[in-house]
């Protein structure tokens, strides 16, 4: 994954150092994402100076349509299990 997205940045001109901070984002990202825990670090990713640049980089790609979507709106864990139990108030008499 790291060839394909260090080629999709090359190409878009994102170069250099700015490139690995990139690629160690998307990194973070993905292992968070395949770990269930994306919901739980999405504050951390968003305040990474190199996220918007990321987003952008990868729009042409639906990789950064994708991304910012998961990031504004995963708000559980995927290791959490939530059950909601109906109060007496929405019972029926």
């Amino acid at each position: 994954m790291e060839q394909i997205f260090t080629a999709i940045l090359e190409r878009e001109g994102v170069h250099g150092v700015k490139r690995k901070k990139t690629v160690d984002l998307i990194s973070k990202y993905m292992l968070y994402y395949a770990d269930g825990t994306l919901a739980e670090h999405t504050e951390e990713l968003r305040k990474d100076p190199a996220c918007k640049g990321m987003i952008r980089a990868l729009w042409d790609y639906n990789y950064g349509p994708w991304m910012k979507e998961m990031i504004e709106t995963t708000t559980h864990s995927a290791r959490e299990l939530e059950v909601v139990f109906p109060s007496q108030s929405d019972e029926l008499p």
